[in-house]
């Protein structure tokens, strides 16, 4: 932010934050010296935000705000992958739809009995014999464990990795903190890949779950750019 300063012939144009500091912490301590916005803020020319430095410190928090930006970029990216990723339910598979379709009748019977007063114990129980005991399995493919897809998603500093895990995620919690943790030292300039090298991470991508029928990669690279933009504002690079 800058103001321009009128006199008699002419005018200049000074940043307000310059003139705050030369005004509450004094004249620049020595030559070159350049102010800094504590907290990265540079629309924040409060004299508590502000300090004298030399000129490498001043590019040093600069480059602090961007190693911040390219964090909080690459996390959120994470982040969204993870969320958007879809979490076997076999209770809406096709296979088991029938299995399902029963069982909810079956409670629904159950349900319907404990209603009446008729069929009931003085202990709020249904009376024996009254409760069907019945019900179908619900089947899932040979091998398959519900959030294992979410488990699988990871970042690799430098070098594409082929690797997968038995572990399983429904929530994302721990895969989504195991991203934050693993981006803590990250810096700017480093290569970074959020990678999922599950089998049928393709098939997922591209509308064979109905959680997610734009995929998550591309829904998240439709928003990359908002993504950044907030990064940017957050860190006021």
């Amino acid at each position: 932010m800058s103001v321009d300063l009128c006199y008699p012939g002419g005018k200049r144009t000074e940043l307000v934050h310059r003139l705050v500091a030369i005004a509450f912490l004094g004249e620049p301590p020595f030559h070159g010296a350049e102010v800094n916005h504590i907290d990265a803020d540079r629309g924040n020319a409060a004299v508590f935000n502000l300090e004298w430095v030399t000129s490498s410190d001043n590019q040093h928090h600069s480059y602090e705000a961007i190693d911040a930006s390219v964090r909080e970029i690459i996390i959120e990216v994470g982040s969204s992958l993870i969320r958007m990723s879809p979490v076997g339910n076999p209770e809406i598979w096709a296979q088991n739809a029938v299995a399902t379709q029963f069982n909810k009748a079956v409670d629904d019977h159950n349900s319907a009995l404990r209603s009446d007063p008729v069929n009931l114990t003085k202990g709020g129980r249904l009376k024996k014999g009254r409760k069907l005991n019945d019900g179908m399995d619900l089947k899932a493919p040979e091998g398959y464990v519900g959030g294992r897809f979410r488990a699988n998603w990871h970042i690799s500093l430098g070098v594409v990795e082929s690797v997968t895990f038995d572990e399983v995620d429904p929530s994302g919690a721990e895969t989504t903190a195991a991203l934050v943790a693993a981006m803590s030292d990250f810096t700017a300039g480093q290569m970074a890949y959020i990678i999922n090298n599950l089998p049928y991470a393709i098939p997922l991508e591209f509308g064979h779950s109905t959680q997610a029928p734009g995929g998550m990669v591309r829904v998240t690279v439709a928003r990359f750019q908002q993504i950044v933009l907030e990064a940017i504002r957050n860190n006021q690079v």
